[in-house]
This record gives structure tokens, sequence and C-alpha cells, in this order.
């Protein structure tokens, strides 16, 4: 048996050597991915202040009946239902940034008048309304600095421990001879 005087030293070494190859990030790899930025769509609107607009599934088909509300900041603008082919209609907008909500998903678009639309502006929107579609999981990125110094107060610990207890043995079987 190594007594403990000589092995809380070298559990020391060991952890402080394993502490840096464990808390370094592999090299070219970012420690946090940028998350993607939604885009806001820019929506020309028909006379009277008027969006149409289709809500469809993932795979591109019609959803009706579906709840539509357009908000502007916190404010509710409007509610609607959408018609047995996915369509909607909203009147009485007017220009700003509103979002539309259909089912648990959110969109924003940036509405415009007619006269002032950007060229590129689209006249109908299109938005997806299904509620709880999961493509995939995201793990939050690991911290490596404390997960290495979990394990080394863990090794640590545990050598600490084995040794005490090792010589608490050895002590006893001395006092019994």
């Amino acid at each position: 048996m190594i007594p403990l005087k000589k092995m809380v030293p070298l559990a020391l070494c060991v952890a402080m050597l394993a502490s840096p190859a464990l808390a370094q990030t592999p090299t070219g790899t970012p420690a946090s991915a940028p998350r993607k930025q939604f885009e806001v769509k820019d929506v020309s609107l028909q006379p009277g202040g008027m969006m149409q607009g289709v809500a469809l599934s993932t795979s591109a088909k019609p959803i009706a009946g579906a709840d539509v509300v357009v908000c502007y900041g916190t404010h509710v603008i409007a509610r609607t239902k959408t018609a047995a082919d996915g369509s909607f209609a909203v009147k009485g907008l007017r220009a700003g940034a509103h979002t539309v909500q259909v089912g648990s998903r959110s969109h924003v678009f940036r509405l415009w008048t007619a006269a002032a639309a950007p060229p590129d502006a689209i006249r109908t929107v299109a938005v997806n309304g299904d509620n709880g579609v999961v493509r995939g999981q995201h793990m939050p990125p690991v911290n490596l600095p404390v997960v290495a110094a979990a394990l080394t107060f863990g090794v640590i610990g545990g050598v600490i421990g084995y040794n005490i207890k090792d010589d608490d043995n050895n002590r006893n079987r001395a006092a019994s001879s």
C-alpha cells in the first residue's frame, strides 16, 4: 500500500496535469454555435389595410380552422380562423412590424402600405401552424472547466478517503496484535 503522505501529492499532480487538457476546446470549434436569426418578411398590404395569408403544415398541407392572432407589440389587433383551404384575411391593419400567431407558432412580418412597400414585398403570407414539431434536440455546451474541477475533486476525495480507511484498518490491526 502507498501511504497517504505519498498518495495525495501524486493525486494532485495527476489532477493538475489533467485539468488543462479537459478544459481546452478543440481547435476550430466555437464554444457555442451562434443562433440562427429569424427572417422578417416585408408584406404589401392590400386596400383597406388587408393582409391575406395561408396556414400550412410542415408537409405543405393547408390547416383548416386554425386560430390566427395578429399582434402589434403586445396588443392583439385581430383574431380570425382559417378557411377549409387554410386561407385567412385580416382587414384594418397599418404599416409596422406585426406578429402573426398560428397555433403555438409565431411569425414576424413588416407591413407596408401598397405605395410605400419595397419592390420585393410579398402580397400573401404563408405561415407554419404545426404545433409541437420537433426536428432535433439541442444539447447545451458542456462547461469543461467545471467538469475538470469536479473530476479533480472527486479523484482527490476518493484517494484521501481510501487512504484514511486503509490507515484506520492498519491501526486496528496494530492495536489488536
